[in-house]
């Protein structure tokens, strides 16, 4: 099928969270897939956005975990369309932490990112065409 021409997005703070004890792992850092369930829920928060409606994931690829998460981190999801089909559409999240906690006090890096599917579907959890939105 023919994709439709989108504007290029610029990229959107879609989560802001705080890493809390109960999110470890047994080597006391965050666990990588509390972390995964943060850009699932991010990318989907923005994928409703663009689409108008709900969608479900499909896919979640090249997740690269390049800097561990501590406790006390605070996580910013942002996320950016790549790709908008007929009923898909393709963000890409990338999870940044900022130091609160632990050394050095506000400095900022990049954690992890990921790139994920998501299909626009109706009621009835059918695929559903991804209207033309001037949106964002």
């Amino acid at each position: 099928m023919k994709e439709k021409i989108y504007k290029i997005f610029n990229t959107t703070l879609v989560l802001k969270t705080l890493s809390m004890p109960y999110h470890t792992n047994a080597n006391g850092k965050i666990f990588g897939g509390w972390i995964v369930s943060k850009i699932d829920i991010g990318g989907a928060i923005l994928a409703k956005e663009i689409t108008g409606g709900n969608v479900v994931t499909v896919k979640i690829s090249k997740v690269i975990f390049l800097k561990p998460i501590e406790v006390g981190d605070l996580i910013h999801c942002y996320a950016q369309p790549v790709k908008i089909g007929n009923s898909s559409i393709t963000i890409k999240v990338k999870v940044w932490i900022k130091k609160i906690c632990n050394p050095p006090i506000g400095k900022y890096y990049l954690s992890t990112k990921a790139t994920i599917v998501y299909v626009a579907i109706n009621n009835q959890g059918k695929p559903r065409t991804i209207p033309l939105l001037s949106i964002l």
